[in-house]
């Protein structure tokens, strides 16, 4: 939820990235952090990737949205 709200207002504010293409940038680079998380911890021997953290950190990504949407609507 962190870096999706970090990534939108940093692109928006510092690179001055539309909206649309600020909330996709942040979402895609939420996912994508936590997605190689996931390989790095399969790389590992006796590790696994964890499907149960990838849901997690969709919903966190969802989150994350849901917070910029709803500070941009106040």
């Amino acid at each position: 939820m962190g870096i999706v709200v970090g990534a939108y207002y940093g692109s928006r504010e510092a690179v001055g990235w539309p909206h649309r293409t600020s909330l996709l940038a942040a979402g895609g680079s939420a996912l994508g952090a936590g997605l190689l998380k996931e390989m790095h911890d399969r790389s590992k021997i006796g590790n696994r990737f964890s499907e149960a953290d990838m849901i997690f950190n969709v919903v966190g990504t969802g989150m994350g949205i849901g917070v910029v949407l709803g500070l941009r609507e106040s």
